[in-house]
């Protein structure tokens, strides 16, 4: 509702009655409904719930305002999420879907557009989650399929329960004059700001993969690209691979936009190569582990693919 209330506004302000929206000129605006989960009684207003033990609106624990969405699969592993459907995109437009989320126990979070048109298939990411008291952002940037119907999802891989709050999805203004304002504010706000990242696995017989994962030493997933746009995953793939140092931190996959290409990417060594049959992920320290997280915050480079692997 508070959306919409925006919306409203938005539209006024523009000249235009609620039915004559056009929606290329809306940008900056939340699509969702109760993105903040304060809506509702038991159960939040515009969300349904789905695979969950148990799910609602929950006044105990909140990022901001007074309550968040929790979703539990009781005492077995599962996966649930909270959905909702109906959203008008425009095709070809650029969107963030975003969220905080936190869980009880380490937990795999999963945010992703689906859409109404089968062949257009989801895009989706997961991130692991530790279950440390702190709200994490996830953010997904993707270009809306031609389809234009979609529903966003937002959930996790747990066992236990997990809480989102403060979910949005805002068409971005990708004009190079609007990218510089909205950096400059990001770099005003935090000073450095990474884009991407760059993980360097030179000596750990790391070879290409079509889904490499980054994990902790504890087996905590930091990264991967599961259930990524097939079309993307074929022609960009979910990493970039390299074996230049030089070329790795010049990729143009690490820059904001060919529109705004401001780019710092960070760069960690990875410790070890994950034990499976692929041998395409990488194991990286705690510490650098929760460095990532920790600026994720500011900008969430996974949510874009900004990530380069340096092979031998």
């Amino acid at each position: 509702m508070r959306a919409a209330a925006l919306l409203l506004g938005l539209l006024c302000a523009l000249g235009l009655a609620p039915g004559e929206a056009r929606a290329e000129e809306v940008f900056g605006v939340n699509l969702l409904e109760n993105g903040d989960f304060e809506l509702g009684t038991a159960a939040p207003a515009g969300w349904r719930a789905v695979g969950a033990h148990q799910a609602g609106r929950d006044s105990r624990v909140a990022r901001s305002g007074t309550a968040s969405g929790r979703l539990s699969t009781g005492s077995g592993e599962g996966e649930a999420y909270w959905r909702q459907g109906g959203l008008e995109l425009v095709a070809g437009g650029r969107y963030v879907l975003s969220g905080w989320v936190r869980a009880d126990s380490p937990a795999v979070a999963t945010l992703g557009i689906e859409w109404d048109d089968p062949s257009a298939g989801s895009h989706r990411i997961h991130r692991g989650i530790p279950p440390d008291g702190r709200w994490h952002r996830v953010e997904l940037e993707f270009v809306a399929s031609g389809t234009a119907r979609a529903a966003a999802v937002a959930g996790g891989i747990m066992r236990g329960s997990v809480w989102w709050d403060d979910v949005s999805l805002v068409r971005i203004d990708d004009r190079p004059q609007q990218l510089a304002a909205h950096w400059e504010r990001l770099l005003a706000q935090y000073g450095p700001v990474y884009t991407g990242l760059v993980v360097d696995a030179r000596g750990l017989g790391v070879v290409r993969g079509m889904s490499p994962r980054i994990v902790d030493e504890q087996g905590g997933l930091v990264y991967t690209g599961m259930e990524a746009d097939a079309s993307m995953v074929i022609g960009r793939g979910i990493v970039a691979y390299v074996r230049d140092p030089d070329e790795a931190i010049r990729h143009p996959r690490l820059a904001v936009s060919e529109l705004y290409p401001y780019r710092l990417p960070l760069v960690v060594t990875a410790v070890d190569r994950v034990d499976d049959l692929f041998r395409a992920s990488v194991v990286v320290s705690g510490a650098d582990a929760d460095r990532i997280r920790r600026e994720l915050a500011k900008y969430d480079f996974l949510g874009r693919y900004a990530v380069v692997f340096i092979i031998d």
